[in-house]
């Protein structure tokens, strides 16, 4: 009876997860298919080339609508891309603190200046975002959108805090 229930609760928890990898998998794979990513797959099949017209840049243009998180950073990189509707900025930082700091500092400087926030609902999210260590919103405010990730994957040192801002014409 002792071993049947072992089994029964390793079934299970390899099950959960599985359940859990599915949902990050599911959440970064739809972030990484909006319109803020600057990598894909390219015309001849290899992964992680950059887009046609992706450009690295060594800052963030003076009309990047938000400042960048600068607390306890490790380093930021920035992605320009042209795109159908617009030019789009991607800045990323990785930092030391947890994702919940730039994310409520982001969240602070929206709502004090603006923005019209949207928060995803909580309801059937995988454990990665119910236990913080995914934390997502998408914001606009006049032509500007803007979506804010802000993630610690398992055993990474650091947190990535992925801004990308679209402006369309």
């Amino acid at each position: 009876m002792y071993l049947e229930n072992r089994r029964a609760a390793n079934d299970d928890l390899k099950l959960r997860r599985f359940k859990s990898f599915q949902g990050v998998t599911i959440l970064l794979s739809l972030f990484f298919l909006l319109p803020c990513s600057s990598y894909a797959q390219s015309q001849s099949g290899q992964r992680g080339r950059p887009l046609n017209g992706a450009q690295k840049l060594t800052s963030a243009p003076a009309s990047f609508p938000v400042p960048i998180y600068r607390q306890n950073v490790i380093s930021t990189d920035y992605t320009s891309m042209p795109t159908a509707n617009g030019n789009q900025i991607t800045a990323t930082t990785r930092t030391n603190d947890a994702p919940s700091v730039p994310f409520e500092w982001y969240q602070n400087f929206l709502n004090r200046n603006g923005w019209s926030v949207d928060l995803p609902k909580n309801e059937g999210a995988p454990p990665a975002m119910r236990n913080g260590n995914l934390l997502m919103l998408k914001a606009n405010k006049d032509n500007d959108a803007l979506m804010i990730i802000c993630s610690k994957m398992p055993r990474s040192p650091y947190t990535t805090v992925s801004v990308c801002s679209m402006h369309t014409k």
